[in-house]
């Protein structure tokens, strides 16, 4: 979300793999120009193959830690470092970060 009021879900990474420890990074547009940004809503999908039993839900709780995210614009060439608890994630869940 941006200080001009423009917010909009978008999709990031998709098919990404994630691993322990890692950096990892993602390129996003938006038609209009959002301002500072000020909040980030965070979801994400692990994609169960439904040929492989053993990643499925009732075997397999994956789980992501997130604890800063840095949001660039291209508009102003500005970063904004937004900061999480590093809590759990779960698949599906959302979670916001604010400017830290």
């Amino acid at each position: 979300m941006g200080s001009h009021g423009t917010s909009e879900v978008l999709q990031v990474g998709e098919n990404q793999s994630l691993k322990p420890q890692a950096t990892a990074s993602a390129i996003a547009s938006h038609p209009e120009h959002i301002g500072i940004v000020n909040k980030f809503r965070f979801n994400w999908d692990f994609d169960y193959d439904w040929y492989k039993p053993w990643q499925w839900p009732i075997f397999n709780n994956p789980h992501i830690r997130i604890g800063k995210l840095t949001v660039f614009t291209g508009e102003t060439q500005r970063s904004v470092d937004l900061c999480g608890t590093d809590d759990v994630i779960t698949s599906g869940e959302w979670v916001d970060f604010s400017p830290c």
